[in-house]
């Protein structure tokens, strides 16, 4: 309409009719409040509108406008923007801008987090170079199943090389290279295929398995395929399996190309091989992605039914046969847009290689692994769900599967009296070895202990304290001073002993059932008391501990015969296992020690597959990530350590074999040291101690507290560092933090030392060195000799002193001078320690122990005992250690100065400094040991 020489923007807007219709006279436009202004086009003829000036409307509110209209809309109402909006409605044009704008924003987090969700899937095409070392390992020993099926061939790709294998009547089978792999049905027809690159060839007449079983819903058929090709390798049986049975696995004396080297089992119904009537599917290889310390295996691409939950299983590893990489996974199986790590046991000396390798970038493999076994059961839950047995269930989503909870005999006229949420829990070749159950509730307590005598249970495992966070986590359903009776007064539960230790808590009932001849038996009820608030235990060694010490009782209460053992473990009934909910600790409580007793039979590990089978029994076992990787650690730690316990009995003989020499030249004792100080923490910390404001209170620089286990004063306002001090808690036998282990002294640090001993209420100093030795300050004279002293806040003053023959006791009064409130406090000396190396006799030195806590429990102080010599970890850590393995010889029985080493030193490091040290801490045990006659070999 206007000429376009004026080459200025402007926004049209037409004429409309007071009713908003539009105008039959001509269409002008005038431009928008915000644009240039302009002039009507040259070409249109003038039009006067009365006000002296052609072409342009006078408005009489706000005088000349632009080019007229004829029946324009009253000033307040006319088009703004150009877009139709009222002059009132930019309101609304600011609010759908925000509207839009945070749209977008959500949007674009969808994606970002859709994104990083699809980063932490498993990979799963990767391209493996041909010349990857993992490729030239040998094959690990494979197994036969004791059914073998003549004809029934099958053809995968590795991942470089095709594998056809080809099942002939003999049972042979035949592996070639070629660049296309086809899979065909029992009738001949092409089920799929897929091109791979080429490759390198294999190397001949390497031995592929001695067998194969693939059992499970896949739903596909794979038979009459062959390859007469060279260089071949030989498959003795590929067949079928029914569900739910495994192969007894034998030796293959051959290696053969890794990328086969798999026994698969598949859970659920269905079989593979040539079968009339089967339904075929498509079956195509890919190559594989593998990883540092991985081996290759084969992704597998299933179209059809197939079980989420595809399992590797293989015995018998041949130390000499393997290489330093070798195969634990099938990384990738793809079925429907899913993916499923397949498994297989580990070999104890390889786990620490597979934990490392999931552990790495941030634990991503095993978030992948544990994720994998998220599967959905087809198992069903009627009885939990029933309206009357609801309120027996502590949560609403953890029930017990119907095929196996525990049924109670059923009370007449009680409808659901036959409930109880407990599932049972198969064992290491044992059925029915566990009861994993929820902690119970009052409305509960009678059906518990109902379950108790039906089912024969002589053990209880609580994996809970009663109040977690301030929150109920289980009630207490045992009498703690008399007896109690439950189930309408027909069982009796009474309290007979109670022996609370460090990490747990043993308490002894008897159980008798009212009736003819009142039957009694004796329970036992182990509860761990370590387990954290939140996440999982710090380090494994006290649950391994626990774990020892349920199996010793477990086993004596067996006899020594093979049969009668049998016979009294059925007699015995399943160890009962609970926590709140009964799934997550209790889950890691029996995944742990059914690998335990695993270790001892077969050396082999299967944490994947023991979990897998633990949740087809009850719902959500293992139920955090967290769990999970605590029961690789805690099994690692079990393998590296070993089982160190020694009878008390049996503690002399033990020691001369430690000090024997081997064939290398070398002692037991040597090594069995020389492992402890290969022990390192991975996640220590030393955040406080490395603070420059506190590198100068600690008298060694490498030795320093964790920030984990340090004694934390109570900070002075305004001075930085006013909260540290080298010192750390640590525990003994029977009691959390009742030591703290610290150095000597320094004259810089002498405030912050009585600061600690009274905030931390310790009224007995131990210590273990002179003030110099070799010329050289150990200890600074932090206590005044004859008049008292003031060390800020606290007044010291000596009272009384004694000299013994190997130690020295002095005794002061220490006063808070804010409040005047005074404590005693003793001081112990042992004066027989010499500058170098240790005691020749270790009589004295364990009367100078048993003084300090007899001491301590004649004055029934409850705060810990500080004890201290130079550095706070040589002789300081013999006086812990020894005091910790006495006291268990005297309740257990037992000794393990390797594990109460290992314990000391995940709370401070470095304790028992010395292989002499070490040493010495067995010679005053069998020192000790001697003076009962009991005990004496």
């Amino acid at each position: 309409m206007y000429s376009s020489s004026t080459n200025k923007a402007f926004v049209r807007a037409c004429a409309f009719q007071t009713d908003h219709t539009i105008s039959n006279g001509p269409h002008t436009c005038t431009s928008s409040d915000w644009s240039l202004g302009f002039g009507p086009d040259r070409d249109l003829p003038p039009r006067h509108t009365g006000q002296g000036q052609p072409g342009i409307d006078y408005d009489p509110e706000y005088g000349p406008r632009g080019p007229s209209r004829t029946g324009e809309l009253p000033a307040r109402e006319r088009a703004t923007f150009g877009f139709g909006f009222a002059g009132n409605d930019l309101f609304v044009v600011a609010i759908v801008a925000v509207v839009v704008g945070l749209t977008l924003v959500a949007v674009i987090c969808i994606v970002f987090g859709c994104f990083l969700r699809r980063r932490r899937r498993p990979k799963l095409r990767h391209h493996l170079s041909s010349n990857d070392p993992s490729m030239k390992q040998p094959l690990m020993r494979m197994g036969e199943c004791s059914a073998a099926n003549g004809t029934n061939p099958i053809m995968v790709s590795s991942g470089v090389d095709l594998i056809a294998a080809n099942m002939n009547a003999q049972g042979s089978a035949q592996l070639l290279n070629d660049k296309r792999s086809t899979l065909t049905t029992g009738h001949g027809s092409t089920m799929g295929s897929h091109v791979l690159p080429s490759s390198p060839p294999m190397a001949p007449h390497a031995s592929l398995m001695s067998s194969m079983t693939v059992s499970g819903r896949l739903g596909m058929t794979a038979s009459n395929t062959s390859s007469p090709m060279p260089g071949l390798s030989h498959l003795d049986h590929m067949h079928s399996q029914p569900s739910g049975h495994l192969c007894n696995m034998s030796p293959m004396p051959h290696a053969i190309h890794p990328g086969v080297n798999a026994f698969m089992a598949a859970r659920g119904g269905g079989t593979m091989g040539s079968h009339a009537g089967s339904h075929p599917s498509s079956l195509t290889g890919a190559p594989s992605a593998v990883g540092s310390g991985t081996g290759v295996g084969s992704n597998l691409t299933a179209s059809g039914l197939c079980d989420p939950g595809l399992v590797i299983t293989r015995n018998g590893y041949p130390g000499s046969e393997v290489g330093s990489d070798p195969l634990f996974d099938i990384p990738g199986l793809t079925y429907e847009g899913k993916s499923c790590a397949m498994k297989h046991p580990i070999p104890i000396n390889y786990l620490a290689d597979h934990v490392a390798r999931l552990s790495a970038a941030d634990n991503l493999l095993f978030s992948q692994e544990y994720e994998s076994i998220e599967t959905e059961q087809q198992f069903t839950w009627e009885h939990s769900n029933e309206e009357m047995n609801k309120p027996k269930n502590r949560y609403a989503n953890v029930i017990a599967y119907d095929h196996s909870r525990v049924i109670l005999q059923s009370i007449d006229c009680v409808p659901g009296s036959d409930y109880i949420n407990a599932n049972y829990i198969d064992g290491y070749k044992r059925p029915n070895a566990y009861i994993a159950t929820q902690g119970p509730m009052p409305e509960t307590y009678s059906d518990f202990w109902r379950m108790i005598w039906e089912q024969r249970v002589f053990i209880i495992v609580m994996m809970t304290r009663l109040e977690e966070r301030s929150r109920v986590k289980c009630d207490q359903y045992w009498p703690t001073r008399g007896p109690e009776s439950y189930a309408d007064g027909l069982l009796m539960v009474t309290p007979v002993d109670m022996v609370e230790l460090a990490y747990y808590t043993i308490r002894t009932f008897t159980l008798t059932a009212r009736g003819i001849d009142d039957e009694c038996r004796e329970v036992r009820h182990f509860q761990f008391t370590s387990w954290p608030d939140h996440g999982v235990p710090e380090y494994p060694i006290p649950l391994l501990l626990f774990i020892r010490r349920v199996r010793a009782t477990l086993a004596t209460n067996s006899s020594t015969s093979s049969a009668s053992v049998q016979a009294n473990f059925i007699e015995q009934g399943p160890i009962v296992v609970h926590c709140s909910a009964g799934v997550g600790r209790t889950g890691a409580f029996i995944v742990i020690d059914m690998m335990l007793e695993r270790i001892k039979y077969e050396k082999t590990v299967d944490i994947y597959g023991c979990v897998r089978a633990l949740r087809g029994q009850r719902n959500f076992m293992v139920q955090t990530e967290d769990q999970y990787i605590f029961i690789h650690s805690a099994l690692l730690e079990a393998i590296d350590a070993g089982n160190t316990e020694v009878p008390a009995r049996s503690l002399l003989a033990h020691f001369k074999k430690l000090r024997m020499l081997d064939t290398a030249g070398g002692t037991g004792m040597e090594l069995e040291f020389k492992k402890l100080q290969q022990f390192r923490l991975p996640r220590a910390k030393y955040t406080s101690a490395q603070l420059m404001c506190n590198k100068a209170k600690n008298r060694i620089p490498n030795v320093l507290p964790y920030e984990s286990t340090r004694v934390a004063l109570q900070p002075i306002r305004g001075v930085e560092g006013s909260d540290y001090i080298n010192a750390s808690f640590v525990d003994s036998y029977r009691d959390r933090k009742a030591y703290i282990a610290t150095q000597g002294p320094m004259a810089k640090t002498v405030e912050d030392f009585w600061r600690m001993v009274w905030e931390m209420n310790s009224n007995i100093v131990v210590m273990l060195t002179g003030l110099t030795e070799r010329g050289r300050e150990c200890c600074y004279s932090y206590w005044p000799a004859e008049r008292s002293a003031r060390y800020q806040y606290y007044v010291v003053d000596p009272m009384v002193e004694y000299n013994m023959p190997n130690y020295t006791l002095r005794e002061f009064k220490l006063t808070d001078a804010r409040d005047g409130q005074s404590r005693t406090l003793r001081q112990f000396q042992f004066t027989d320690w010499p500058e170098q190396g240790v005691p020749e006799t270790s009589e004295a030195f364990i009367e100078f122990l048993g003084q300090v806590h007899k001491t301590k429990e004649q004055f029934g102080q409850d705060g810990p005992i500080t004890v201290h010599c130079s550095n706070g970890i040589g002789r300081t850590g013999v006086f812990l250690a020894l005091s910790i393995v006495l006291e268990r010889m005297r309740y257990e029985g037992v000794v393990d100065m390797f594990q109460t080493v290992r314990m000391l030193r995940t709370q401070r490091t470095g304790l028992v400094e010395t292989e002499q040290q070490y040493q010495f801490c067995y010679n005053a045990s069998l020192e000790y040991l001697s003076s009962f006659d009991h005990y004496a070999t």
